[in-house]
């Protein structure tokens, strides 16, 4: 039961034989090395298995900045939204150019993720322009709440965001808050 991993880098690894890496520290019974992991870059790493990286998330308990460019798809962010880094750690997930993500997914883990801070969806062709828009607004009114001291749910913020009046034109998505301030005379 050693320590394991701090940080992982495997980004731009692209011809990583499934067989080689994912039985040593993806497979069943290496949690061991992933337990501890804080940071983890697997992106472009098109030859491990979607399950393999979802084993590793849920095994990693303390993560806090995870990067799947170009290879996030619902199983391995589902995974890490069921994972305990989700509910602890978790700030930063970058996940630009992945075209196997759905806005369920990514709503359930800026919904899980109580410490989330950033999340990048550029790139990703799946991604509805709502949901583009709507995360990372809901995930700056919770950052803004919880310096207040206010404790929101984000789902009362992409509800509230949802309800809100908004004028779209092509891709770009306007909100306009439903509050308003009457002046003193």
């Amino acid at each position: 039961q050693g320590l394991g991993l701090a940080a992982l880098n495997l980004s731009g690894c692209r011809s990583l034989a499934p067989h080689g890496v994912e039985g040593k520290i993806f497979g069943p019974g290496t949690d061991q090395f992933t337990r501890n992991l804080v940071e983890a870059d697997l992106s472009s790493t098109l030859e491990l298995t979607d399950l393999s990286i979802a084993n590793m998330l849920r095994s990693a308990t303390k993560l806090a900045s995870l990067s799947l460019r170009y290879v996030a798809t619902d199983l391995m962010i589902n995974a890490l939204a069921e994972s305990n880094a989700a509910a602890s750690f978790l700030y930063l997930v970058d996940v630009a150019f992945s075209s196997k993500l759905t806005d369920a997914s990514v709503q359930l883990i800026a919904t899980k993720a109580t410490h989330l801070q950033r999340m990048n969806l550029r790139g990703c062709r799946s991604i509805s322009a709502a949901c583009y828009n709507e995360v990372p607004i809901a995930l700056q009114k919770r950052l803004l709440n919880k310096e207040l001291g206010r404790n929101i749910l984000i789902d009362d913020i992409l509800k509230r965001s949802r309800a809100s009046s908004m004028r779209a034109k092509g891709d770009n998505v306007f909100f306009f808050s439903s509050e308003t301030r009457s002046r003193k005379k």
